[in-house]
């Protein structure tokens, strides 16, 4: 990829903007590695990996990456200087290799149907789980290596620790004289050299028989080591040795079994740090909402509401807003197949056309380099073999070349390399030159190009090429809208019509006096085709924006069947749970009934006819019970915090975290999550056992007949 281009579409920008999102160095530096791929497959893999990260996000928690080191350098140090490697050193490499083990678990348990691409990053993480165990049990946290790490070091730390007590315990015995304490500087032991000795003022120096192993700067202290410590002193200052000695086999025997896995260690770095680098592509694209689009290797590019990344994340940075960020870059839509083949963009100023072509230029390169896009789903690019790019002021001082003379090499250079599989994007077309004859060569380039085959966006004033444009049919004209009232331009992208400059009108506003305006449109004489251009224009702008109003009422009627939508399934929800209510209630009360009724049954025979209609009435009481309505009531009056119920929405039983009964709400937790609800969306219906239809009944109870 010509990286000319790749400058004037900034990618290099956007680079560094997505390096922000990494978490390691390692993904910061793929980050950077990033280019547009040249093998198409190879391209669609990466968005199909960064899509499914995007999934995985959304589902489950982030990687963290959490104690991971790029322990290259040690490596190469220990390799190339045969140095052996330091005990935190060694630590970086264990905590990097035990998280990639945590990764490879993660990952496999993914399923395979939703995350192929990310499952198969897994496979990337060789086996080094023995030489992470071996760095945890014989170096500690705090950089120490432990006793325990071989039988040696274990026998001399013994041995030493028995020693020190010795000395420790002699000179505390002269500590505590106190004919000699009122000789000393210090009632504490001091270490000089390893050694322990006591810290004696200078004029009793005499007094304490022993080996001065040092002095204060001052010279009124100096370090004694007593005689009756010396030998001992020797003694641990040789463990010591030992000990110092026995830890640097035992860190060179590690560092040659991490040697001897360089390989797989680097292996896993960058699984790591790819890792790192698709997540950091899945975070900032679900962050601002760009979707995966469609590869393709045919020449079709469809466009849906695409927007300059670049500049969609400036405007966030200066609103801390994405909803206002979004409003203010203005989408664009563009479909361009083997007919048309090209765009032509003209307009005003500051209109906003070599922001839509370095849009069209900057979402290619990142499609092509594995990354979602700023453009909505249904969104096709084309796999360029390449993107070439000529923006309108290439001086070069140190070539000696002028504005047009590298217009023009660089011209040449791309109709040598282009092929029908390339996108060209050629700003400020025909400028820098006499208009006439940029007009006649720009439309000579023009039309190679078009033969070529290759889609082809450019951005002029120049009114032949425009003419010549809106007359061909394999070149679609296209404006930036420029409103002619506030004499601001919209920033639309108008497909279907050539654009007016408005250098006049924007002369004006900028405080040209008005008769040199009016003496420069006699002078203009504007044909009577311009004329019916504007006019197009402008009703092409009208139409665009009646087209706008009817798509946000179909969105909002969209909305509102969604919201209706879903009324209704609630509501549908709560039906069946009432009818269960409303069933569990009717059995309850027959089963009331059915207990009562033997005894009823029996002695009804024997009641006088009086007795009879009381007895009447009390089977008639049995069916007095509460109506559904109240039964709620009650369940809602004695609803309270820690009470297990069952929230119809959701269909799921939960736990009552907090109450408000002013608005009739309560706080429910399911699961590990808190939700709001209203008391009418709960019930006790499903907190108890099955009910049981009397027709399967094991009952013994009577039948009534």
């Amino acid at each position: 990829m010509d990286s000319k281009s790749l400058e004037f579409l900034e990618f290099p920008h956007f680079q560094k903007i997505l390096s922000k999102y990494c978490k390691t160095s390692l993904g910061e530096e793929k980050v950077f590695q990033m280019k547009p791929l040249e093998d198409f497959s190879v391209a669609s893999r990466c968005l199909q990996q960064t899509q499914e990260m995007m999934d995985y996000l959304q589902k489950g928690q982030p990687f963290s990456f959490f104690g991971v080191a790029d322990f290259r350098p040690y490596l190469e140090k220990a390799k190339e200087q045969g140095r052996i490697l330091e005990p935190g050193e060694l630590l970086d490499i264990g905590q990097t290799i035990k998280y990639s083990i945590s990764v490879y678990h993660t990952l496999q348990k993914l399923d395979k149907s939703q995350f192929p691409r990310l499952l198969h990053l897994g496979s990337h993480f060789p086996a080094t789980s023995y030489l992470s165990e071996k760095i945890q049990k014989t170096i500690s946290s705090q950089e120490h290596v432990f006793d325990d790490a071989s039988p040696k070091l274990l026998q001399i730390r013994k041995e030493s620790q028995e020693i020190e007590n010795k000395i420790q315990e002699i000179l505390r015995t002269i500590l505590q004289n106190p004919k000699k304490r009122k000789w000393l500087q210090s009632e504490k032991p001091v270490l000089r050299g390893d050694r322990l000795c006591l810290a004696v003022k200078s004029g009793y120096g005499r007094k304490i028989r022993g080996l001065i192993l040092d002095s204060s700067q001052t010279g009124h202290t100096l370090f004694i080591e007593p005689e009756e410590t010396i030998k001992l002193g020797n003694k641990l200052a040789s463990l010591k040795y030992s000990e110092r000695n026995e830890i640097n086999r035992i860190l060179r025997h590690i560092t040659m079994m991490v040697l001897d896995e360089k390989e797989p260690l680097l292996h896993i770095l960058q699984a790591l740090g790819w890792l790192d680098f698709t997540q950091a592509k899945a975070r900032i694209s679900l962050e601002y909402g760009f979707t995966t689009p469609h590869l393709v290797l045919n020449q079709e590019l469809i466009l849906k509401e695409a927007r300059h990344p670049l500049l969609l994340l400036l405007k966030h940075q200066e609103k801390k807003d994405l909803q206002k960020a979004k409003d203010e870059v203005i989408p664009f839509d563009l479909e361009l197949k083997k007919n048309p083949v090209a765009l032509l963009i003209s307009g005003p100023n500051a209109g906003g056309k070599t922001i839509i072509l370095k849009a069209i230029g900057l979402l290619s390169l990142l499609a092509k380099a594995g990354m979602p896009i700023s453009a909505q789903k249904g969104t096709t690019i084309p796999f360029y073999d390449s993107i070439f790019v000529s923006m309108g002021d290439e001086q070069n001082i140190q070539n000696s070349l002028s504005t047009f003379s590298a217009f023009a090499a660089r011209i040449a250079w791309i109709l040598e390399k282009s092929t029908s599989k390339s996108l060209v994007l050629l700003d400020e077309f025909g400028s820098s030159t006499d208009p006439e004859d940029g007009a006649a060569l720009g439309v000579a380039i023009l039309d190679e190009m078009i033969r070529k085959g290759h889609h082809t966006v450019i951005t002029t004033h120049l009114g032949a090429i425009k003419k010549y444009a809106f007359s061909h049919s394999q070149i679609l004209s296209g404006s930036v809208e420029f409103d002619l009232e506030t004499l601001q331009p919209t920033y639309h992208l108008l497909l279907g019509t050539p654009g007016n400059s408005h250098g006049l009108e924007i002369a004006e506003k900028m405080g040209i006096p008005s008769k040199m305006i009016e003496k420069a449109k006699q002078l203009l004489q504007q044909p009577e085709e311009a004329y019916w251009v504007e006019q197009l224009h402008h009703e092409t702008a009208k139409l665009r924006r009646k087209v706008e109003e009817i798509e946000q009422i179909k969105k909002n009627i969209q909305n509102l069947q969604n919201e209706l939508k879903e009324e209704k399934a609630n509501w549908e929800k709560k039906k069946k749970v009432l009818e269960k209510e409303l069933e569990f209630s009717l059995e309850a009360l027959r089963r009331k009934v059915m207990s009562k009724l033997p005894e009823i049954l029996k002695s009804f025979k024997k009641l006088t006819n009086e007795e009879k209609t009381k007895a009447e009435e009390a089977i008639l009481s049995l069916f007095e019970t509460p109506p559904l309505g109240i039964k709620r009531k009650n369940f809602t009056a004695r609803l309270k915090k820690g009470k297990e119920v069952y929230v119809i929405s959701l269909e799921k039983k939960g736990l009552i975290t907090r109450i408000n009964k002013r608005k009739e709400e309560v706080k429910v937790k399911i699961e590990k999550l808190e939700y709001t609800t209203h008391f009418h969306d709960l019930s006790w219906i499903c907190l108890i056992p099955e009910i049981v239809s009397p027709r399967d009944s094991q009952s013994t109870q009577p039948s009534v007949i």
